[in-house]
């Protein structure tokens, strides 16, 4: 059961990383553009939101392996 889950959180942090991944290229595209705005906004957050996912995840599977 437990190899199972961590197989789980696997897919979902990789699935994270590849959408992590596609935003910041979105970001460092608007950068380019020198716009401010929401989108900018959104894409900041979007980022954040995502890498905030993958530490919760991170530390889920490292607490299933040490405990």
């Amino acid at each position: 059961m437990g190899l199972q889950l961590v197989t789980s959180f696997i897919t979902v942090a990789k699935a994270l990383g590849a959408q992590r991944e596609t935003t910041q290229r979105q970001l460092n595209a608007e950068n380019k553009k020198r716009t401010e705005g929401p989108r900018l906004e959104s894409l900041n957050k979007r980022l954040s939101e995502t890498h905030d996912k993958i530490l919760v995840l991170e530390e889920m599977m490292r607490k299933i392996f040490s405990g």
